[in-house]
């Protein structure tokens, strides 16, 4: 059973984020920027291989990239859930309904939900420093100047 209250509660037990997905662009900023904050990151293509990547390591976050319609997905999010001492699990994904959303969180463990096109700032905010203002995060949704000025910076002035 998942005994986290809010996101804060696992952010005090590792700096280390998983990022499980495709996006080489991103990925590859958050890496650089989590490094320059002190956090360390660990990729992997498949996402089903973030289960056991956080099974062994015990990170605070897991970011996967997919749809929230694909059994493939879904499966990774309920045993990320079922962990022992689960990660907060934020999904990147391209679009998501009210009740989809829902049933994410409901049933099948999901902290966060960050809709693409999701600014570099907000998604580093999130994994960070926990969930943002809005469950539903897309690049206007929430706005971070500070976290967008670092981020900027920690990936060579374009985020």
């Amino acid at each position: 059973m998942n005994s986290k209250v809010d996101g804060s509660s696992t952010l005090n037990r590792s700096r280390e984020i998983i990022l499980a997905g495709q996006d080489e662009e991103l990925f590859r900023s958050l890496e650089r920027y989590a490094s320059s904050m002190g956090w360390t990151t660990t990729r992997v293509d498949d996402p089903g291989s973030a289960v056991l990547v956080c099974k062994n390591a015990a990170p605070s976050v897991c970011l996967v990239e997919g749809a929230l319609d694909d059994f493939d997905t879904i499966a990774v999010f309920i045993s990320l859930h079922a962990l022992r001492n689960p990660p907060r699990v934020v999904a990147y994904v391209d679009e998501v309904d009210a009740s989809t959303m829902s049933l994410a969180k409901d049933a099948f463990g999901v902290d966060e939900i960050l809709v693409k096109p999701c600014d570099l700032a907000t998604i580093a905010d999130c994994l960070m420093n926990g969930p943002p203002q809005r469950t539903i995060s897309g690049a206007t949704d929430v706005e971070a100047p500070k976290v967008a000025a670092a981020v900027a910076q920690a990936v060579g002035g374009g985020a």
